[in-house]
């Protein structure tokens, strides 16, 4: 197994960005994938405002970086697929009313929502740790995943 990296630039970035209300798990995410700082990540995203959508993110990975992906549903499962492969996931955060995920809105839940990046027999979140896969169903307490980008390359 490679050496776990996080990016020395993530907890900058993650206090920068999560003081606006914001997020940088995506490019957390890549920059993870890529081996490389989140800063040269954000330098090819000019356009970037705090929030990615998944299909976004996965056209980024193509066409900037040549890697190939392929969504996958997970049905709102707690759980993930055992996969030889790494996959960037969505997790939606469940909110207490509503249709949307526990939301009124459709933008609010979407704006509670979170990108992990699992490796094998682990996963990074961009609060600056791994973890093993043991302790995914603790981490999705007040979540799920709704769909996966399986890395093809």
């Amino acid at each position: 197994m490679k050496e776990l990296l996080v990016p020395a630039d993530n907890e900058r970035y993650r206090k920068l960005y999560e003081s606006t209300g914001r997020g940088v798990c995506g490019p957390a995410v890549m920059a993870v994938l890529l081996r490389k700082n989140i800063v040269s990540i954000l330098a090819k995203l000019p356009d970037y405002k705090g929030y990615m959508p998944l299909r976004e993110l996965q056209k980024h990975l193509l066409s900037v970086y040549g890697i190939k992906t392929k969504w996958k549903n997970n049905h709102k499962k707690k759980s993930f697929p055992s996969l030889e492969k790494r996959a960037i996931a969505r997790v939606q955060w469940v909110g207490k009313e509503g249709k949307y995920h526990g939301y009124k809105y459709f933008t609010e839940a979407s704006r509670h929502t979170h990108f992990i990046l699992i490796d094998h027999d682990r996963y990074f979140c961009n609060n600056g740790e791994w973890s093993e896969m043991r302790w995914l169903p603790e981490y999705l307490e007040a979540g799920y995943i709704t769909s996966y980008l399986e890395i093809i390359k």
